[in-house]
C-alpha cells in the first residue's frame, strides 16, 4: 500500500489486489429455496406442455430471464409468483411450496397437450366434427375397444 499525500491529508492508495480482497464476493450459487421454487416452477410448466419460450412472452419477459427464475438463479417477486401462478392454473401457494403440488396429468407428451389446448380453443361446431372424426378414426383401429 502506497500513500498519497496533499497538503494535510493523508489517504492510502490501494491497489486493485488489495481492493478485490477486502470486498465481499456476491454469492454465486441459489439457496436450496430457491431452486426449489424454480424447480416447482419448471414441473408445473412442462405439465401444461407450455415451452419456456411461450411461457416467457405470455410474461413479457425473454427466455433466458424465466430460464434464470427456473434454476433459482434470480428470486420471483411477489407479484410475478401470483401472475406465474395465474398463467399455469395453479396457486401462488402450490408455487411457493406451501400448499402441494399438484402436476400430474394423464399426458406424459407435451405436444399433445398443445394439441388439447387448441382443440379446445375451436368453436363448438368445429370441435365437434373433430371429435367425430377422431371416434371414427379409433373404431377403425380398435382402440375405441380398449
Amino acid at each position: 500500500m502506497e500513500y498519497f499525500v496533499k497538503a494535510f491529508f493523508v489517504a492510502p492508495v490501494y491497489s486493485t489486489h488489495e481492493v478485490e480482497k477486502s470486498v465481499p464476493r456476491r454469492k454465486t450459487h441459489a439457496s436450496t429455496e430457491e431452486r426449489s421454487i424454480g424447480e416447482r416452477l419448471t414441473a408445473l410448466r412442462k405439465a401444461r406442455g407450455i415451452t419456456q419460450v411461450e411461457l416467457a412472452v405470455r410474461l413479457g419477459m425473454s427466455q433466458p430471464l424465466l430460464s434464470k427464475y427456473e434454476r433459482g438463479e434470480l428470486r420471483m417477486h411477489g407479484a410475478l409468483v401470483a401472475q406465474i401462478a395465474r398463467l399455469l392454473g395453479a396457486s401462488s401457494d402450490q408455487l411457493l411450496g406451501i400448499a402441494s403440488l399438484k402436476v400430474d396429468g394423464p399426458f406424459k407428451d407435451r405436444r399433445f397437450i398443445q394439441r388439447l389446448q387448441k382443440i379446445d380453443r375451436l368453436r363448438k361446431r368445429e370441435r365437434q366434427m373433430l371429435l367425430g372424426t377422431i371416434d371414427t378414426f379409433l373404431k377403425g383401429t380398435g382402440a375405441s375397444s380398449r
